[in-house]
């Protein structure tokens, strides 16, 4: 992740630039969304393999364990580990070697969100895990857009809601290590409201959840919901399908001995009779 600042701007991405830059000419500092800027603030060091404070890691982001029934705030993050069968967070950098399971996505950090076990009202209990921050929605945003890789079974699964609202993913593309997400989100543009994500936790528990999570940003870029996407989609299988179809456009023909092409009628057609 790099730290960005973020413009109001039109036609441009709503994202933030490196903390000791100045800002530009007719630009305006705006914290009031802190797009991942995990751990980059001046200070800040991480020792290997460690807990981290939350608060420094994710500043001005809040993550809970969600439980059955009991959500407790984390109140650390781990660098460079994952939890043992616990949900949890935990952020990444290049030092991390384990990437053909999860990689660092981009920049220099990449946060990780597992679910797994976590405290229950009756005990241990399968907990989701939640990335959370409420800010403003810029106006002219259109979209929402994130990076995300998906260390999950078959039971995985991970939703983002804006206002409590469950967005409608669509995906935008694929990198070497990560798909690029987006969902419309234009009816929230100048509204603060708190944007989530959450990894759910398999019921019953058999393994963790792991997604990488990265490049969270808000976008001038109109998204299609995936109901209009897939409609394109056939629509343009349909189109090449019938384009290199095979010509059966030719009526059928026999020669009946007079040495003249009869026509003939296909079974099924709509012809009721012929011309003498």
């Amino acid at each position: 992740l790099q730290p960005r600042h973020r413009s109001h701007g039109q036609g441009k991405d709503q994202r933030v630039t490196r903390t000791n830059e100045k800002p530009r000419p007719g630009g305006a500092w705006n914290y009031n969304l802190k797009l991942l800027d995990f751990g980059l603030k001046n200070g800040v060091h991480f020792s290997p393999s460690s807990k981290v404070q939350y608060a420094q890691a994710f500043p001005g982001w809040t993550t809970t364990v969600a439980g059955a029934g009991l959500s407790t705030p984390a109140s650390y993050a781990l660098y460079n580990n994952m939890f043992l069968d616990s949900a949890g967070i935990s952020i990444l950098d290049h030092n991390w070697t384990d990437v053909s399971w999860l990689p660092v996505i981009q920049g220099n950090y990449t946060a990780v969100l597992q679910s797994g076990f976590g405290d229950g009202t009756n005990g241990l209990a399968p907990a989701d895990i939640r990335l959370s921050q409420t800010g403003l929605v810029p106006l002219g945003t259109h979209s929402v857009q994130f990076r995300a890789y998906k260390a999950f079974d078959e039971r995985g699964a991970f939703v983002v809601t804006l206002g409590g609202q469950t967005l409608s993913l669509t995906s935008l593309g694929n990198g070497a290590n990560y798909t690029l997400y987006g969902a419309d989100v234009g009816a929230f543009a100048g509204q603060t409201v708190p944007l989530t994500f959450t990894v759910f936790a398999a019921k019953p528990h058999l393994n963790d959840e792991h997604l990488a999570l990265d490049d969270i940003r808000f976008a001038t870029q109109i998204v299609p919901e995936p109901s209009t996407l897939s409609l394109f989609t056939t629509c343009v299988l349909f189109l090449c399908w019938w384009i290199k179809r095979p010509d059966k456009s030719l009526p059928a023909t026999r020669d009946d001995g007079s040495g003249f092409a009869s026509q003939l009628t296909p079974v099924g057609s709509s012809r009721l009779c012929s011309h003498p």
